[in-house]
């Protein structure tokens, strides 16, 4: 609750054990080591170790360590919830362009959008989605310059050959 690790060596004597939650699950442990997931300064989560083998209770160099990996926990558990929501903003962003659009490939990207996520279209997507997400973390130059690539395809694709119905067009 405070955001800060603690170690308590005899949880039977803590006031802020419950003996019978412990109990529920058919292990009471003797010693908790217990340290805040923390991400963008915010507590997701509590890293917890029970019963330290070799000792009765918990020192400051198993705190330390444990910081280390709850850190590492913190990282990817965000990483992987920007991953998320940045393939569902794609796929919602590209469903709002696809709103009542009659270009070509419209009915293509509506297609793959639609389909289950074993079909190849989708795992394109997811791809892309990747993508996207990889060079959105390098930084604002290399954002902008994706995006003046991708305006530049899209202009082409517009104005060029259809590519489904020539898929051997050289680049």
């Amino acid at each position: 609750m405070t955001g800060e690790p603690i170690a308590v060596s005899n949880v039977q004597a803590d006031p802020r054990f419950k003996q019978d939650f412990a109990q529920s699950t058919g292990y009471v442990p003797r010693s908790i080591l217990a340290t805040p997931l923390i991400s963008d300064g915010q507590v997701i989560g509590v890293m917890e170790v029970l019963d330290k083998i070799e000792a009765a209770a918990f020192g400051l160099e198993d705190m330390e360590l444990l910081g280390v990996f709850a850190q590492q926990a913190a990282l990817a558990i965000h990483q992987w919830q920007q991953h998320a929501r940045l393939g569902d903003a794609l796929l919602a962003g590209l469903r709002d362009l696809l709103d009542g659009a009659a270009q070509p490939g419209a009915e293509a990207l509506r297609a793959a959008l639609a389909a289950p996520d074993d079909d190849d279209a989708t795992r394109d997507l997811s791809a892309l989605a990747a993508l996207f997400y990889g060079i959105a973390g390098r930084g604002p130059a290399e954002r902008k310059a994706c995006l003046q690539i991708l305006a530049a395809f899209a202009q082409y694709l517009h104005s060029g050959p259809d590519l489904d119905q020539n898929p051997a067009t050289p680049w």
